[in-house]
């Protein structure tokens, strides 16, 4: 829910990353034991949400300027142990290519306020909620990535988190089901191409 922590990152941080990904991507296999693992994180997830919903909203609506500054800050605080994590096998010369492709994505993006949501909490669409849950899962697996500063540059930050704070639960549903689609989806990938 705070924009530029990572979910992923913070995974890594904490060494789990690779045990959550598995868990998800395979959770067929040992099912019972991965779900001893996952259902504690998703309690947790669930409570930071809820917990911290309020707040984050309190903080963006009285200092956002200043917000907005401390969660860059944390996200580029998380990058030296992403990179650290994905070093452990050694650094190969192409390495920077993705880098490079990525930021003059998201640099071009900012441009681009063409495709920035501007109908409050009212307009929000079922596959536009459904696309957000799955920008919020994307994420969530992808360490380094915080899908809080991908939906506030789509403006669709501000209409979800009133979503959680009013605790519109029917609403809230596709973004469940595009989050979770999301994961499970491509769990197995980014497992594999974190590895």
């Amino acid at each position: 829910i705070a924009p530029g922590v990572s979910g992923g990152a913070i995974a890594v941080i904490f060494g789990l990353y690779d045990q959550i990904t598995d868990a998800v991507a395979n959770f067929y296999k040992d099912f019972w034991n991965k779900m001893r693992f996952l259902i504690p994180l998703g309690i947790g997830a669930a409570a930071g949400i809820l917990l911290f919903g309020h707040l984050i909203k309190f903080l963006f609506d009285n200092y956002n300027i200043q917000v907005c500054c401390l969660f860059i800050g944390l996200m580029v605080g998380t990058l030296p142990s992403v990179f650290r994590s994905a070093n452990k096998q050694g650094f190969r010369r192409w390495y920077p290519i993705p880098l490079v492709l990525a930021a003059a994505l998201t640099i071009s993006l900012a441009f681009l306020e063409t495709l920035s949501y501007s109908g409050g909490e009212t307009g929000l669409s079922f596959p536009l909620l459904l696309l957000s849950g799955a920008v919020i899962g994307f994420g969530t697996i992808v360490p380094g990535v915080s899908s809080s500063f991908i939906l506030i540059a789509a403006g669709l930050y501000d209409p979800l988190l009133a979503l959680l704070t009013d605790m519109d639960i029917v609403r809230l549903l596709p973004v469940a089901l595009g989050f979770g689609a999301f994961v499970l989806l491509f769990a197995k990938l980014v497992n594999w191409l974190y590895r």
